[in-house]
This record gives C-alpha cells, structure tokens and sequence, in this order.
C-alpha cells in the first residue's frame, strides 16, 4: 500500500487513543489497568499495513465500548495475544460483534438526532469530540479540565 494510505491509519490510531485516553479518566481503575496491557500490543504492532488495519480495528472497537458502555468487554476482558492476527469479529463471535455495532448505530443516531434538534449552543462537550476536533498534537502537553455533574447525557 501506498504510504498516504499507512500515514492516515496512524493518524486515525492517534485520534482513537486520543479519546480513549481522555475517556479512561471516568472509568475504574481495573479498566484503565486493561486499557494499558492491551495499549502495549497496539503500540508494538503496526510494521506494516496490515498490522495498522488490526491494530486500528481493535482500538476503534475500545473507543466504541468505552463511549457507548463505560467499560470494557471481549475481547478486552482477556489478557491480549503477543500479535493480533484475528479480526475482533472473529474473536468475539459474528452474532455478539453485529449486536454491538447495531447498537453503536442506533447510540451514534440518536446522539446525532438529538444534537441537531438543540435551540441554544450546547456548552458541554465529551472528551473524545473534544480531541476530535482538536488538530494532532507533535510536541508538548495538552490540559483537559472537565466538569461532572448527576445529568449523564
């Protein structure tokens, strides 16, 4: 493949960390314990294209179970292969991977529909839209401060 095609993957794997990462804070620890062995696997792989598509394939799937669940289920809730060479559908069962995703879909609608009907300027703002709408950073360090409150949108 070309190495435009390898350079976006990367950045695509950046951007998916990004908001895991800014997520993980909301989560238990334990989670965030999970997070960081299988971080270590993504980390090491990515020699080549096919790697990057696995590697990218597995931490998207994070992001979407941390967003829509606040924690982590299989594959995450076993101890990561030395290499991922199978496709997370595999791993977790076609059946269990379409559920999932049919319910992604139906959270990402719904959280879409419901943006686009608001009156006023939302001024909240989720951490993972906030990194994805900031540009990649190359050097130094980003400060997030976030507020809690009972209402979880």
């Amino acid at each position: 493949m070309t190495d435009s095609e390898e350079l976006q993957l990367d950045m695509y794997f950046r951007e998916d960390a990004r908001a895991i990462f800014s997520m993980l804070f909301l989560v238990p620890k334990t989670l965030r314990f999970i997070a960081r062995v299988w971080f270590a696997v993504f980390y090491q792989m990515g020699g080549n294209f096919l790697d990057k598509q696995m590697r990218n394939q597995y931490a998207a799937h994070m992001l979407m179970q941390l967003e829509i669940n606040r924690e982590l289920s299989a594959p995450f809730d076993e101890a990561p292969p030395g290499h991922l060479d199978t496709q997370v559908a595999k791993v977790i069962g076609t059946d269990e991977y379409m559920k999932f995703f049919r319910k992604c879909e139906t959270y990402y609608r719904l959280k879409k529909s419901t943006q686009g009907e608001t009156q006023t300027e939302e001024l909240r703002i989720q951490p993972a839209e906030f990194l994805y709408s900031s540009p990649p950073i190359n050097t130094g360090v980003v400060a997030y401060g976030a507020c809690f409150s009972k209402d979880t949108q």
